[in-house]
């Protein structure tokens, strides 16, 4: 997992499984941008198949617009 310190306590800094950009995380402080993100049951699957760690913002809103394209 690649976290870092951030200047917010409540968010880590990680880097992006998908496209290695830095991003902030606040899910293990229970408020993370992620949570707003309605993503399909096959786009977390896909997600936690491919993945060990958090993806950021923007990956995940691209995976579910490319799945709904389908």
């Amino acid at each position: 997992m690649s976290e870092e310190k951030s200047l917010n306590p409540a968010v880590a800094i990680k880097l992006c499984q998908r496209c290695g950009q830095a991003f902030g995380c606040g899910a293990a402080f229970c408020s993370c941008e992620c949570f707003s993100v309605s993503l399909s049951l096959e786009v977390r699957n896909q997600i936690k198949e491919n993945y060990d760690d958090c993806i950021c913002i923007l990956c995940l809103k691209e995976l579910e617009k490319s799945k709904k394209k389908e």
